[in-house]
């Protein structure tokens, strides 16, 4: 009798303990499935930032053009008034 009743204490203890470890598991699938969606949103937000950053940069490229482009008329503009003043 005493053993009947350990044997059927230790399976409860068993069962509570498979249960407990599903429960976790399941858990555990939940947070790796939200942590999954955060990853990829991640993802695309930097994608779109690189995105952004290289149009960006051509742009850049293309102000840093027309700097050089207005300095040198700025230069011969400056050239023609010295020649105009006698310099």
């Amino acid at each position: 009798m005493k053993l009947d009743g350990e044997v059927t204490d230790l399976s409860l203890q068993v069962n509570a303990v498979g249960e407990a470890t599903q429960t976790s598991l399941r858990r555990i699938d939940l947070d790796l499935e939200a942590l999954d969606g955060r990853v990829d949103r991640h993802r695309r937000e930097c994608e779109t930032t690189e995105a952004e950053l290289r149009l960006a940069e051509g742009r850049i490229e293309l102000l840093e053009e027309c700097l050089v482009s207005q300095r040198g008329l700025i230069e011969q503009l400056m050239g023609r008034v010295d020649d105009m003043e006698g310099r």
